[in-house]
């Protein structure tokens, strides 16, 4: 027993029965029926996903796509002939490439687990660089296969200004009417959040409208259902993984964090960084099923 927290909890039990209103609202939203089963349900489905499949699915992390290398901090691209390498390599392994919407189909039961690929690949973009559209779906589009953008809700951001303190060269992201082409494109949209903010220097209340907001302007923008999260930088916390739940989101990914398999933890998914100079070897052993406990004894995270 931690005696200081005990102490902590007995005076916070105090301040709270002061107020009943407070004490209320705490207990309808951590304690009522709708709250509980729908996490009892999850459990539930994420169970019957493991049962069908409970190997590691690899969930690749792509940014930018140019013609040329570019002068890049943190080698954070491939170019468009490097990426076709990748695609071939996949395509040559059986890979068959899946979004978050494909997962959630079958963990829900939408769709018999007869049709889950025996290889099954994420593939994902962040941020919705104008390159994606203009070398990456091309490609994806050649090799048969689909992938997952997380675009930033606020339409009005057309390049990474986030990026331009730590050296990195700005970069044009698709802006205002233009965001239509990914409704006709080989990506599937997920939530980045509003402007590229980290999520953990955000108050409780701050992050979860930021999840909210995100969310809701996404589905209005396109018509479609938002059901997966990218924490920008890859940085995230026990409690933002908690939040992105409450939001109404399916799933929430990290960088190179995260949990062993992604319905063990699925608010805490672990990504694969993909870096320029990738190879045959680095390719073949970055999407083989041993990796992920791999770089858990290898990076202990």
């Amino acid at each position: 027993l931690n005696a200081e927290k005990f102490k902590q909890d007995l005076e916070n039990s105090e301040t709270q029965i002061k107020n009943p209103e407070a004490l209320s609202k705490l207990a309808i939203e951590q304690f009522s029926l709708i709250s509980i089963s729908a996490q009892v349900m999850r459990l539930y489905e994420s169970a019957f996903f493991l049962k069908n499949y409970s190997s590691w699915v690899p969930v690749l992390m792509y940014h930018k796509i140019p013609l040329t290398p570019l002068n890049s901090v943190h080698k954070i691209f491939v170019t468009r002939d490097n990426l076709e390498r990748h695609l071939s390599f996949f395509k040559g392994r059986g890979f068959e490439t899946l979004t978050f919407s494909d997962l959630q189909q079958f963990r829900t039961g939408e769709r018999d687990f007869k049709y889950f690929p025996k290889k099954p690949l994420v593939l994902t973009f962040d941020d919705g660089y104008s390159d994606n559209l203009e070398n990456a779906a091309p490609l994806l589009q050649k090799y048969n296969f689909k992938a997952q953008v997380f675009l930033l809700a606020d339409k009005s951001i057309d390049q990474n200004q986030w990026d331009q303190n730590s050296g990195e060269a700005s970069q044009a992201i698709i802006s205002g009417q233009g965001r239509k082409a990914w409704k006709a494109s080989p990506f599937e949209v997920g939530s980045h959040g509003l402007c590229h903010k980290k999520i953990t220097e955000l108050s409780e209340v701050e992050a979860l409208s930021e999840l909210k907001q995100s969310k809701q302007l996404l589905e209005s923008e396109f018509g479609v259902p938002v059901n997966v999260f990218a924490f920008t930088f890859g940085v995230s916390s026990v409690l933002a993984a908690k939040l992105a739940e409450k939001a109404g989101y399916a799933y929430a990914l990290n960088t190179d964090t995260g949990g062993m398999l992604i319905e063990e933890d699925p608010y805490n998914i672990f990504r694969v960084s993909i870096f320029p100079n990738e190879n045959t070897w680095s390719l073949f052993k970055k999407t083989s099923s041993w990796y992920r406990k791999y770089y858990k004894f290898k990076r202990k995270k």
